[in-house]
């Protein structure tokens, strides 16, 4: 009709998926968080014939838990040199090797003590470790969508934190070895978010973050 415009169709909405990266970075993080999620259950399996108490496992979260609150700060400040990409992949194996460590020392019946200090081992580079794995996010997502991709982490964090428990005593069922192996496998949260190491280390980021407000 004369005298009325006709208005153009509407442009489809695009929807952003998650690209590569990001959802390796996903990945990483639930299996990041593994063993912290599980330990409680495969502890107390592990202490079980070790010391005829399943509680002595308390002894093991303990030593985990405080390890990590000592070692957290000095750990990430000597951290701040490096990409943290690759310091990452150095102390997730670190915490591997100890996990390795207390599933030996338990299938080899060693003294409770040495394996209270695998625990504590495994424990100390987790708060880096956890900082390290955070920083990377900032880098596979713009600001605008920062909030999404943590409100998705969070989620999948109490995804693991509610399936590890469970998965660590059914295979406990079968031997304490087996949830103390799980452990080591499903923790081994390989740093495959970015391929390469081109992430400049966190001192370098502070300064240039410094130098533009």
């Amino acid at each position: 009709m004369a005298g009325h415009t006709a208005l153009a169709p509407a442009a489809p909405t695009r929807v952003r998926r998650p690209n590569g990266p990001l959802l390796r970075w996903f990945a990483s993080y639930g299996s990041f968080t593994v063993p912290q999620a599980a330990a409680p259950i495969a502890f107390s399996l592990i202490a079980l014939p070790l010391t005829g108490d399943a509680a002595s496992g308390a002894a093991m979260m303990l030593a985990m838990t405080l390890a990590q609150v000592l070692g957290a700060v000095p750990i990430t400040r000597f951290g701040r040199r490096f990409s943290p990409i690759p310091l990452l992949r150095v102390l997730i194996g670190l915490r591997t090797l100890a996990l390795v460590g207390i599933a030996l020392l338990a299938g080899l019946g060693a003294p409770f003590p040495l394996v209270v200090a695998g625990a504590a081992l495994a424990g100390l580079v987790n708060g880096a470790a956890y900082g390290n794995l955070r920083a990377v996010l900032n880098h596979l997502v713009p600001a605008g969508r920062l909030p999404r991709a943590l409100g998705i982490a969070a989620t999948l964090n109490e995804v693991v934190f509610v399936s590890s428990p469970v998965l660590a005593a059914a295979l406990g069922s079968f031997s304490p070895q087996a949830a103390a192996w799980a452990m080591v496998v499903l923790g081994w949260a390989r740093c495959c978010c970015c391929r390469g190491s081109r992430l400049p280390p966190l001192r370098a980021r502070s300064s240039v973050a410094a130098g533009c407000a």
